[in-house]
């Protein structure tokens, strides 16, 4: 079996060309270096690089082994890495879970440092209504959901306070109500309107429902396309994104925009992973600077 020692060498000079610079970057000597390669080429019975130059240049054989043997030591690595991260405590798989009337950029951040910090987790991202969000949190298939605020529904879960979301009015940009100076109550009963699918059965259909004609849409992208289509108007949550074909519009009865608190929760019981505790210090740092005013 070959030594993955002498093929990190072989890997490392092939890429650098030059044994003294691959000495270097793997903290060896560079008679250890050059040993380690003849050792391997000895095992091969053939050459892998040629040395008449100045620097060493890749054989045929050698140019034909580069691409595999870089595999196999990328591959060590990650082992190396991953099993690191396991003995550490980092968890094998993550199941997050948010809203499914959230907009996605405030995914974004979060992706790029955890990546950074356990890069080998595997993680799955689901987007659902909250009810659902709140069983699968309950039977312990998701481990950290976000959702608005849900009061008196909390035995089966922990949960902290994680944001208060600012929702916004919006239509398409050839709207009828683009062209309107003033937007009554009238206004907004008489013409169509978006309500999320997953609100339908709860109180937060009966904070946003002000038409006579509504259109339920599921999920945020679905939603926005309705919107778009210049037919109907809707409550979104605005997170400091821009959302191209659409106008933002102020009725006359509203004095500011309406805010929603929402929560990070988590089963029962549940002992927190310090990966667990830093997606949640993450999130709701990042969801924190996206609904700031």
């Amino acid at each position: 079996m070959l030594n993955p020692e002498l093929l990190k060498c072989f890997v490392t000079a092939a890429e650098t060309g030059s044994f003294s610079q691959t000495a270097r970057v793997l903290g060896k000597r560079q008679s250890t270096v050059s040993g380690n390669i003849a050792k391997l080429e000895d095992d091969l019975g053939f050459l892998l690089f040629d040395r008449t130059g100045r620097y060493p240049q890749l054989t045929k054989q050698g140019m034909a082994l580069y691409d595999s043997g870089k595999l196999i030591v990328d591959s060590q690595a990650r082992f190396i890495a991953n099993a690191k991260g396991l003995i550490a405590g980092v968890p094998v798989s993550f199941t997050l879970a948010i809203a499914e009337i959230l907009p996605t950029n405030l995914l974004t951040t979060l992706f790029e440092k955890l990546s950074a910090k356990a890069p080998y987790i595997q993680l799955q991202c689901l987007r659902l209504p909250a009810q659902q969000i709140i069983e699968a949190v309950s039977n312990n298939t998701v481990q950290l959901g976000f959702i608005p605020s849900i009061e008196g529904n909390s035995d089966s879960y922990e949960f902290i306070s994680a944001a208060n979301i600012p929702f916004r009015l919006l239509c398409g940009d050839k709207h009828p109500f683009t062209k309107k100076k003033r937007i009554s109550n009238d206004d907004l009963a008489h013409s169509s309107q978006v309500l999320f699918h997953s609100h339908k059965e709860t109180y937060l259909a009966d904070l946003a429902k002000m038409a006579t004609h509504v259109w339920y849409c599921q999920g945020y992208e679905l939603a926005l396309e309705a919107v778009r289509s210049n037919t109907a108007w809707g409550f979104f949550p605005y997170l400091k994104q821009n959302i191209e074909g659409v106008s933002f519009f102020t009725p006359d009865f509203m004095q500011s925009s309406p805010v929603i608190p929402h929560d990070l929760i988590w089963p029962k019981h549940q002992v927190k992973s310090h990966i667990h505790q830093f997606i949640e210090d993450v999130f709701i740092q990042e969801i924190s600077k996206l609904s700031a005013p």
